[in-house]
């Protein structure tokens, strides 16, 4: 009886702590969301990049680079992810 209670108990516990991770992890990503959509619209790096030829302006590729990597920093979970795939592509 006091087996099947304190599974009972943990099962609970699980579950409470894994919907705590999961709303986490939700506002998290919605998070990123709205400072990469930001970055977009204050930029105009980006718009001038997605309609411009392959071949354009070197500067402007490294501009772009630049303000992405600010965001992978400022962004503990996109650094990690980025961390996560290339770990799993190296094995």
């Amino acid at each position: 009886m006091f087996n099947k209670a304190s599974r009972e108990e943990a099962a609970k516990a699980n579950g409470i702590s894994t919907r705590f991770i999961m709303e986490d992890l939700d506002r998290s990503i919605h998070a990123i969301e709205m400072n990469v959509l930001n970055e977009m619209e204050a930029s105009s790096l980006y718009s001038s990049y997605l309609f411009s030829t392959p071949s354009s302006d070197q500067n402007l590729m490294y501009s772009l680079v630049k303000r992405l990597r600010v965001l992978q920093t400022d962004s503990e979970l996109i650094d990690q992810s980025i961390c996560t795939v290339i770990r799993i592509n190296q094995c």
